[in-house]
């Protein structure tokens, strides 16, 4: 068995966890939004306002978590790199 070594690349851990994070939120809004708009323009369409409002308020809650991961993440970045780095950590691309 061997090892390898494996280099800490601030930028692109960061850019992972983030994605990661809000991957599957944005997915999940994407994809309810999608749905309500489909709804509204069906003159069909017979659901109750409660059960559409209801998936909108999953698709919001889904992303406020997704939100608050990022800002965890943000605010260990900055207790061990500072403001000014993290700040620039997270504008790069």
């Amino acid at each position: 068995m061997t090892l390898r070594e494996q280099v800490f690349d601030p930028r692109k851990q960061m850019a992972f966890t983030a994605k990661t994070l809000m991957g599957d939120a944005k997915k999940s809004w994407s994809t309810t939004m999608g749905t309500l708009k489909n709804n509204f323009r069906d003159p069909e369409y017979s659901k109750n306002v409660v059960s559409l409002l209801s998936d909108y308020n999953e698709a919001l809650e889904e992303q406020y978590v997704a939100q608050q991961g990022v800002a965890k993440l943000a605010s260990a970045y900055i207790k061990y790199y500072g403001v000014k780095k993290t700040r620039k950590l997270l504008n790069d691309k």
